[in-house]
């Protein structure tokens, strides 16, 4: 019976995840990942020309939300500044991403695929001399699509 209670389906921890961008950088360290959403909007359509027919509902594109990171600001690390730099110049590049959920031990679980990935902000830190608390960038991703591929 041991054996049966180890393969069960048990809900995934959340707190253990990987982040890597194609070109940029692997393996980031951030402590937050939210907005990995995405969304079809029902339309409602009628058909005919009787006021009778009830009306069906067709699904739109899927909408993709921003997704946003959030981690502690590391000395010497401006990879995420110089891809928002392009944007200035007109040269940014979308990037997959790839955000890999972990089980306790550090094995993937689950991977998510992150399409066509460009940064549409980059928030510093608020800096004060009574502070104690650790520097947190945050960094606003637009994309065109979420897959899971494991």
């Amino acid at each position: 019976m041991a054996g049966n209670a180890e393969q069960a389906a048990w809900p995934l921890p959340k707190f253990q995840f990987a982040v890597s961008v194609d070109g940029v950088a692997d393996d980031l360290l951030f402590h937050e990942v939210s907005g990995l959403d995405m969304e079809a909007t029902a339309t409602p359509y009628r058909e005919g020309g009787t006021a009778a027919a009830a009306p069906r509902k067709l699904a739109e594109l899927p909408k993709a939300a921003h997704i946003t990171l959030r981690g502690g600001t590391v000395v010497h690390d401006s990879n995420f500044f110089g891809w928002f730099a392009q944007i200035k110049m007109g040269l940014v590049q979308p990037k997959d991403m790839t955000i890999r959920v972990l089980d306790p031990q550090g094995q993937q679980t689950m991977c998510l695929r992150i399409a066509n990935a460009f940064p549409t902000k980059i928030s510093g830190n608020d800096l004060g001399v009574s502070s104690e608390d650790v520097a947190v960038e945050e960094l606003v991703i637009a994309h065109q699509g979420i897959e899971r591929i494991s």
